[in-house]
């Protein structure tokens, strides 16, 4: 009989799952730095986080020096599961094999040019503490997704009180995400000044998340379509697997009001260089879990109506407060 029958293998203390696709065909073009990009991500979400995080890759494609960084970050210890796709199964499946294939409660999904720095773990459990409807949570502030399905958020937040319209996010984190994306006017002018935010217990944060790095309640991607997904990348992917389930659950999108994250694209920056070169050992223990998750009232309601209701909300407050 084998010795490990009827084995009791215990808890693990992990409540926290990270998960990145790779895509890194070659190491040439738009991918020659990318095997260095890549080094990075790995290299400081592992600094970043402790003993509640386990890191989930899962390989579309892996030129020679991509690798070499992956069996480098596996063998460290760094990855905890790794998944080696035969073909390209596109992003969001990628993604969606390390959703469906772990258990934590909580589940950050995050491109593999995110550098993080320290502290987003933190800011991101602190956040979800203070609002325990939040069902996403990005470590950067995005007030320009305000609009972007967040119709539950506008209206649970007006009917309790919390939403505010003013100075909340650091500017020149603003500034520096506009440069890494390198897209000068994706925030209007007016938000790069006032942003629209939900405030409760001396805790801030804006409404709206990103797809490229957020950590979201398990329960919010219930609402995630099951199928297998076509699209490479792109199309409105990201949007049915990634943006609207959180919403669709009558859950709450929410960002930082400071930038926990950096995006690097397909190029290291000297910035970046020197942050990491500077960056601390990892942070040892584990953080306590977010307190557990809580449905609002309204949530009961059709996704239909909820979706109405937010956006009246939502132009009504932009009318009286923007104007």
């Amino acid at each position: 009989m084998n010795p490990w029958k009827d084995q009791d293998l215990g808890s693990q203390g992990i409540w926290h799952r990270v998960v990145t696709p790779v895509f890194i065909p070659e190491d040439a073009g738009y991918f020659a730095q990318a095997a260095a990009v890549l080094d990075l991500c790995l290299s400081s979400l592992w600094a970043s986080c402790g003993e509640e995080t386990a890191i989930t890759v899962v390989v579309n494609a892996a030129s020679k020096e991509a690798e070499r960084v992956i069996e480098r970050h596996w063998k460290r210890g760094v990855i905890e599961t790794l998944i080696w796709q035969r073909e390209n199964v596109g992003k969001i499946n990628a993604l969606m094999a390390g959703v469906h294939g772990s258990y934590e409660p909580f589940v950050t999904l995050t491109d593999s040019d995110i550098f993080f720095l320290p502290g987003w773990l933190e800011e991101t459990v602190a956040v979800f503490n203070a609002f325990p409807f939040a069902g996403a949570v990005s470590a950067l502030p995005v007030p320009h997704l305000r609009r972007h399905v967040n119709d539950s958020t506008w209206l649970g937040a007006a009917g309790r009180g919390l939403l505010h319209y003013g100075a909340f996010a650091a500017e020149n984190d603003l500034k520096t995400y506009l440069q890494d994306v390198n897209s000068p006017q994706l925030i209007p002018p007016k938000l790069m000044k006032q942003q629209w935010a939900v405030a409760r217990d001396g805790r801030k944060a804006l409404i709206g998340a990103t797809h490229m790095q957020c950590t979201y309640r398990r329960e919010a991607l219930e609402a995630a379509p099951r199928e297998r997904c076509a699209a490479a990348m792109g199309l409105d992917s990201e949007f049915r697997w990634m943006d609207a389930p959180a919403d669709v659950k009558g859950l709450w999108r929410l960002s930082s009001t400071k930038a926990y994250v950096r995006h690097m694209g397909n190029l290291v920056s000297d910035d970046i260089q020197q942050i990491a070169l500077g960056e601390a050992k990892r942070r040892e223990g584990a953080l306590a879990a977010p307190r557990g998750p809580k449905v609002p009232l309204e949530a009961r309601l059709p996704y239909s109506v909820r979706k109405l209701a937010g956006k009246a909300v939502r132009k009504l407050m932009e009318a009286i407060l923007e104007n």
